[in-house]
């Protein structure tokens, strides 16, 4: 949908073969269950979002300024629940008057109570300054390399850490396992969402204010109809022909059992990743060496789907997300009916339903609770009934002790993309995961066929994380690719780098030159108390004059210069006392995030402003980075 909105808005002719037989959106999918809204789980929008956030402005909705855009809403608090310790409310925003205050001051005494140690804290703040402030080709080359468990040496610390720290920060948000996911992807994300809460006039956590299909994909849909989109429901591809010097061919089913074939002067597969390594047969990947490691890469995927609860009245808990931190199939859940004002659901279900509690479940293939409905079992191993009923207790162990709160549901809705087939349940839609050393497997969108293109949240992107921004943005970049090769005159899409405000650029500058020189990561600190060295470093980023010490991604602009050594050294003070130590003071959860991290619309960066030379990121070890450079 977003390459479709880019092409038709720039006067292509579209044809999208959809595979749904009624309603576009992928997993973003949301639908009618008995009268009343269900979806493929919640949707979550982090204010890191760009691509998508400026993609929603331009679809029209009703009398609102900015479209789509202006259907969401901010979460300002959130609660994080175990099951041996009472809930705790925290807001996911700095604090605005004397009772926010103490709320955020309480969310450390609250983790210390769980067992959080001050060794613990400093532990993950040290670990976020070295991500801070590596520079890029030290993420691909260290970072991409180790998991964000053995990053975090999180084997040496507490249990509590452990699960607060390692486990539920990946888990329950991209369900993956710490032991798995790059340390370079679970850093950057975590430091972009610490960031949002802590800079004045933003939230982390964003949702939109009714039903997925009704507030946006619905109107997307018939906005690309009104673009000339010709969209072809219920068709499924089952075969490519993709060969040097010839346009591409694509054979399709549709929804009467037809077979047809179309020609495409341009072709974007826009399919998840475990269907394009069907799709794309051996003989094409000769021709597409980038494509080469499809096998490898549809491997690795995880179940994480939703399941509803529809309740008899509202649960009145929190306007936000719930995070259960030990659940044994790692749940989040948000009352939808809190954030959707608009939307009477008691009209829709004639008066039974008041509630919805939607919940994500990240775990499929971990034990439930032994006493419980699944009686130990993995959530895979269980048929829908059994699911639901080991949620709810779960949810139950976490929620209710303070009190009575959940006590019985009406009824539930299970994603429909777990089906039961031969006995067994099945996922139609599972989820990419950024396991480490997988940069160096995923592909660029474009490919060796100058009119063939690859999208999804698998392919490279700076988002690099299996979610709707990072669909987006690799469909923007296709687009370019295709307005390149036909029609250069075009304005191109706007590309996003999300890191290139992060604060602390002038160390991760200094970084560079360390590493071109195969030198280790160094302490800001240290590297402040070492003025002679830190001169000179400075002095030969000066001479870069802004050329790229590391391998940039493509699209993103090189490394900042500075445009003078005084003026160098003078940043790096004022960097070391208005930023760094604000950001090592302690406040809240133990760190405190006080950055100007503006940025100016007019300053993004392009797709195609420049090209990396340099190998895959992951392929350059530090001995020679000079040649590599």
């Amino acid at each position: 949908m977003s390459a479709a909105h880019e092409l038709a808005s720039r006067g292509f002719s579209v044809t999208v073969l959809e595979r749904s037989p009624k309603r576009p959106g992928g997993k973003a999918r949301s639908f009618d269950y008995r009268g009343v809204p269900a979806e493929h789980g919640f949707r979550f929008f982090p204010q890191f979002y760009h691509h998508l956030d400026d993609t929603m402005a331009r679809i029209p909705y009703r009398d609102n300024p900015r479209g789509v855009l202006d259907n969401l809403v901010s979460c300002e608090e959130s609660i994080v629940a175990t099951m041996d310790h009472p809930w705790s409310r925290s807001i996911v925003r700095l604090p605005r008057s004397t009772a926010e205050i103490r709320t955020w001051l309480s969310v450390s005494k609250n983790f210390r109570k769980l067992g959080i140690t001050a060794a613990d804290f400093r532990q993950l703040r040290e670990k976020f300054l070295r991500v801070l402030t590596s520079c890029e080709q030290r993420r691909y080359t260290e970072l991409e390399n180790i998991s964000w468990w053995d990053f975090l040496q999180a084997s040496e610390f507490s249990h509590v850490f452990q699960m607060a720290f390692a486990t539920a920060q990946v888990q329950n948000s991209v369900a993956c396992k710490a032991q798995e996911i790059s340390a370079r992807t679970a850093g950057q994300v975590a430091l972009r969402l610490l960031l949002n809460i802590h800079t004045p006039g933003q939230t982390a956590d964003r949702v939109l204010n009714g039903p997925t299909y009704e507030r946006w994909i619905g109107p997307w849909f018939r906005h690309l109809q009104q673009l000339g989109v010709d969209y072809r429901m219920g068709a499924r591809v089952h075969q490519l022909e993709v060969a040097q010097g010839q346009r591409p061919r694509v054979r399709y089913v549709d929804n009467h059992g037809q077979t047809h074939q179309v020609a495409a002067d341009y072709l974007i597969l826009a399919v998840p990743v475990e269907r394009a390594a069907q799709l794309v047969s051996q003989s094409m990947r000769v021709h597409l060496p980038s494509l080469q490691h499809l096998d490898r890469l549809s491997k690795q995927t995880r179940w994480m789907s939703g399941i509803q609860f529809y309740l008899e009245r509202p649960l009145g808990l929190v306007r936000g997300h719930i995070n259960c931190f030990d659940t044994p199939w790692a749940l989040t859940a948000i009352p939808e009916e809190q954030m959707w004002p608009a939307v009477d659901l008691s009209a829709r279900s004639k008066g039974r339903v008041r509630g919805i509690l939607s919940v994500d479940i990240s775990a499929f293939d971990k034990p439930g609770l032994v006493d419980g409905p699944s009686r130990g079992r993995c959530a895979r191993d269980c048929l829908p009934e059994t699911i639901a009923q080991e949620v709810w207790l779960q949810l139950q162990r976490c929620l209710n002790t303070r009190g009575p709160l959940l006590t019985d549901y009406l009824f539930y809705h299970l994603d429909d993309g777990l089906v039961v087939r031969g006995g067994k349940l099945r996922n139609r839609d599972p989820l990419f995961i950024n396991e480490r050393g997988s940069w160096a497997l995923r592909p660029d969108v474009e490919t060796a066929h100058p009119r063939f293109f690859v999208v999804g949240d698998w392919v490279r992107t700076h988002t690099d994380l299996a979610t709707m921004e990072a669909a987006n943005e690799a469909a923007r970049r296709a687009v370019n690719g295709v307005l390149r090769h036909c029609a250069p005159q075009l304005e191109r899409c706007q590309i996003w780098d999300h890191d290139a405000a992060m604060p602390l650029a002038n160390f991760r500058a200094l970084d560079a030159v360390r590493f071109e020189q195969g030198r280790p990561w160094e302490h800001p600190l240290v590297t402040l108390r070492r003025p002679a060295a830190t001169l000179r470093d400075m002095m030969r980023v000066h001479q870069s004059r802004g050329t790229c010490v590391g391998p940039r991604y493509r699209g993103t602009p090189s490394t900042r210069a500075f445009t003078s050594t005084s003026a160098a050294l003078r940043a790096s003070v004022d960097d070391l006392s208005q930023r760094a130590m604000q950001w090592l003071t302690q406040l809240g959860t133990g760190l405190a995030w006080s950055f100007d991290t503006t940025r100016p619309s007019d300053a993004a960066p392009r797709c195609g402003e420049t090209v990396a030379t340099a190998p895959p990121p992951s392929c350059v070890a530090p001995d020679r980075a000079r040649q590599a450079r």
